[in-house]
């Protein structure tokens, strides 16, 4: 008989698959071009770990992106989540070990936990305006995370949401954040310039878990930080002192 219901872990550790095909009666099934399983056309059930594409769009008519989707899809490098998103469940991309850079979109309002832990190749997230908080363990272990850009509408971080993120050496804190949860920073043996959007005055507002070392002892802090403050660092360009801005100011190598 048709399927009516959909089991969230119906086919976790599936490693290997290629493509889903679905009988064109099923009511509830469907796949696309991509091998790529939905459940009820809103929902993406499973994208196929095996598959060798490298990319992926996902369509504009998806909300939910389900437990394990992505988890372990090896080959895939870029994925494109669209507006409208609305729900990311547990472990969706853990393991998309080539996966390099992500956008999640401001419509997402419930992220669980895990999204993206091990993605050893992510080097730059984009959370968008509109997201108020992150995941426990959300980038654990993407240890070649270098880029993280947080909304105006954050106004808490998960525990452990960037545990292990060893390449990370920048971060900008927005002015709306209120609570930095336990462990966020943990591992974190990278981080030397820690940027507050706020003022000085207003940075001890924000509370700060335990186990946080990382960030408290950045030896670079900077209060009041504008985008435009960002000097790039390398090659020939000059350093923040020789701009005459100082060291303490937020850089990019």
């Amino acid at each position: 008989p048709p399927v009516a219901v959909l089991e969230s872990y119906f086919l976790q550790d599936c490693d290997g698959i290629i493509k889903y095909t679905v009988d064109p009666g099923n009511p509830k099934l469907s796949v696309d071009e991509y091998g790529v399983l939905f459940y009820n056309d809103t929902l993406i059930a499973s994208y196929p770990s095996g598959s060798a594409h490298r990319e992926y769009e996902v369509p504009s008519r998806v909300t939910v992106i389900s437990t394990y989707a992505f988890e372990n899809a090896v080959n895939l490098e870029a994925v494109t989540l669209p507006e409208g998103l609305l729900t990311m469940k547990l472990n969706a991309f853990r393991g998309c070990t080539s996966l390099k850079k992500v956008t999640v979109p401001g419509t997402v309002t419930t992220i669980e936990n895990h999204i993206f832990d091990g993605c050893t190749a992510l080097e730059e997230v984009i959370l968008g305006e509109g997201i108020t908080t992150t995941a426990n363990y959300m980038f654990q272990d993407c240890t070649a995370l270098k880029s993280v850009t947080l909304p105006e509408t954050l106004l808490s971080i998960g525990s452990y949401t960037f545990f292990n993120c060893s390449s990370l050496r920048n971060i900008v804190l927005p002015s709306s954040l209120s609570s930095i949860s336990t462990s966020v920073f943990s591992g974190c043996s990278g981080l030397t310039h820690v940027a507050y959007r706020c003022t000085q005055e207003e940075a001890p507002a924000i509370t700060v878990g335990s186990d946080n070392d990382y960030l408290v002892n950045a030896p670079y802090v900077h209060y009041g930080f504008k985008d435009e403050d960002v000097i790039s660092v390398g090659g020939n360009a000059p350093t923040c002192t020789e701009n005459g801005i100082g060291e303490g100011l937020y850089c990019t190598v």
